[in-house]
């Protein structure tokens, strides 16, 4: 059997694929259309007795390519799909072009120097994922509404800091201070479309509720401090498996709640600093949880935590992280264990 290593440059309109044999010799380069057809051609196209590995960077379309070509190329031993920001080798060269970048691709996939991406072959996890994020961007987009509808406020003098122009009854009070109708029927066009996006959240919350029903783990989530719905989901759309982390620390550097140390010739290279990469929601959804933990009038296992760090380390940035590992952790091993919340735990 003949093993093929492929590297897969995707663009939105055509794709250079470059196959290397075991000496890194160039047995295949060619450039094909972006389509399901071209794409699942070329790849059939070995002889029996060849087996490919393919490699691609993550982009919006290699998840697809990933289910095309497992699906419809039985001599496509795996699909690797590694992370762009870790392939500085093919996004920083001077010399950069397709041919180049499927050629580099093959080679670190010859040479076993990839960065792989967690996908899921789970359909069902994938929607639910995608359920999960369509939610966030309409509260991203429902925010940005209220902050436009504010700021406008402002400009004509209407310095609002709550969120009364927000609050049932309040509209028409905050409509009947504006003078000049030009101005008025703006914000009333702002408002009419914040009130669309209030109903796509609901709409979208509505879903994700209805599929979290197949992972019975979200009800055990809704247990822990400062975990309602939307966070529990959160954790469970974006780790999808908690068996994908072997430790801990793993864990948080997903939740870019890592940190970064980096040096050379035993010396320093910048300041210990948290680790850019990870998931931002992830983070977020710890932060959140810490911040409503924090803030309930009864003790919970994260309040004492966070007094405790905060009088070893008088630092209260060093506490806030303490308390928001641990949570992630929490529900990580809640996961693992299949268990419900215990604080005495």
């Amino acid at each position: 059997m003949k093993l093929l290593y492929g590297g897969l440059d995707v663009g939105s309109s055509s794709c250079h694929f470059t196959a290397l044999n075991g000496r890194g010799k160039v047995e295949v380069s060619t450039k094909v259309p972006t389509s399901e057809l071209h794409i699942t051609a070329l790849l059939s196209s070995f002889k029996p007795h060849e087996k490919l590995r393919l490699h691609l960077e993550a982009s919006e379309l290699s998840m697809w390519i990933r289910t095309v070509v497992i699906e419809r190329v039985p001599n496509v031993e795996d699909v690797v799909i590694s992370d762009p920001k870790r392939m500085m080798w093919i996004t920083r060269d001077p010399q950069k072009n397709d041919r180049v970048d499927s050629l580099k691709l093959a080679n670190l996939l010859r040479l076993g120097t990839t960065h792989p991406v967690y996908f899921t072959d789970d359909v069902q996890m994938s929607s639910f994922k995608k359920c999960v994020q369509h939610h966030e961007g309409l509260v991203k987009e429902r925010t940005q509404s209220k902050n436009k509808i504010k700021a406008r406020l402002r400009w004509l003098g209407i310095i609002i800091k709550n969120d009364r122009p927000f609050r049932k009854g309040q509209r028409q009070v905050i409509l009947s201070e504006i003078k000049e109708p030009t101005h008025r029927e703006d914000i009333e066009d702002l408002y009419a479309l914040l009130d669309q996006k209030e109903q796509m959240c609901r709409r979208a919350e509505k879903r994700m509720k209805k599929m979290s029903k197949n992972w019975p783990i979200i009800e055990k989530f809704m247990g822990v401090p400062g975990i309602g719905l939307v966070l529990a989901c959160r954790f469970v759309a974006y780790i999808q498996t908690p068996w994908r982390f072997s430790t801990k620390r793993k864990l948080w550097k997903f939740c870019s709640l890592g940190i970064t140390d980096r040096s050379s010739d035993g010396k320093s290279l910048g300041y210990r600093r948290l680790d850019r990469n990870g998931v931002s929601a992830l983070k977020g959804l710890s932060s959140t949880a810490f911040r409503i933990a924090k803030g309930r009038a009864e003790d919970n296992s994260f309040k004492r935590t966070y007094y405790k760090s905060l009088r070893n380390t008088n630092n209260a940035d060093h506490a806030r992280l303490t308390v928001q590992r641990k949570i992630v952790t929490v529900l990580w091993t809640m996961w693992k264990k299949n268990e419900r919340y215990d604080a005495e735990k």
